[in-house]
């Protein structure tokens, strides 16, 4: 008798558990009043664009925006770390530069850290510019071209000049097109050695909870008319389901990139769920 209650007992469990596994994950959805609240703050001069892996849906904020390919400014460090370390240009245990005062003159705002000795990691940390400008002499335009042809990098486009192409310049990418270069990154589907990938993945990483994991890498630059633009990108992890996203926002005045930026991204996970 005890022995029937304790094989009930155990099959009792197994059958809850297998239940549990078979209630499909629950994709992500913004309610009609947080969609709402969003889209008045995004405004047309802003966008969001989000990629669920598992459930394989998009969530988006001002569409026809997430559509449009703008400059990448520094979230096109992920991709020019990859070339660096694909042509040896950076070798694996890292590259340390100098600045140099009389090449790259320290230009209005410059933040203290950019005049400091510099690696890769440190580099993408702080968005220091004269680092990969030089990383750009080094690599070339040949390699530069053929990189992001074979990435498939938005407009593919280095005309701008090989040492600001990425800067508020020729290359233009969209917000889905962002989401789509994180995704295959992630999933190690870019023409890169999947170390070059892990070791890049390492250093945009910015939070490591026990159940959120958070990616991500910042820009932020002049739009055509002047006004200051501000992105964001990345991808979140929580549960053991990965969400990759991109956010590009204008603001009149440069000073306030930080603060826009932040708190549109902030609310966006924040409505889905995704945050802290």
């Amino acid at each position: 008798m005890h022995q029937f209650h304790i094989h009930l007992r155990v099959s009792s469990v197994v059958v809850c558990l297998l239940l549990l596994l078979a209630v499909p994950a629950q994709a992500l959805e913004l309610s009609d009043s947080a969609r709402t609240e969003l889209e008045t703050l995004f405004g047309r001069d802003a966008c969001f664009s989000l990629y669920d892996e598992t459930e394989n849906t998009w969530t988006r904020i001002n569409p026809e925006r997430c559509a449009q390919r703008i400059t990448p400014c520094s979230t096109f460090k992920i991709p020019h770390a990859l070339v660096a370390l694909t042509t040896g240009v950076v070798p694996r245990e890292g590259l340390a530069l100098d600045w140099d005062p009389q090449r790259d003159p320290a230009g209005e705002g410059w933040p203290e850290v950019w005049k400091e000795r510099h690696c890769l990691t440190s580099a993408i940390k702080h968005s220091v510019v004269w680092y990969f400008q030089e990383l750009a002499r080094r690599i070339g335009p040949e390699r530069e071209q053929t990189w992001l042809d074979a990435m498939g990098y938005g407009n593919r486009d280095i005309s701008g000049g090989l040492e600001v192409f990425w800067l508020s310049s020729s290359l233009k990418i969209s917000a889905d097109e962002q989401v789509e270069f994180l995704r295959r990154f992630f999933r190690n589907e870019l023409p890169f050695d999947v170390a070059h990938m892990e070791q890049v993945r390492g250093m945009i990483l910015r939070e490591h909870g026990t159940d959120r994991l958070f990616w991500g890498k910042t820009g932020m630059g002049d739009a055509p008319d002047g006004v200051g633009v501000g992105l964001f990108t990345g991808c979140v992890e929580k549960n053991g389901r990965r969400y990759f996203f991109a956010l590009n926002c204008e603001v009149p005045d440069g000073t306030q990139t930080f603060v826009r930026r932040a708190k549109l991204l902030e609310l966006s996970l924040a409505a889905l769920g995704l945050d802290e």
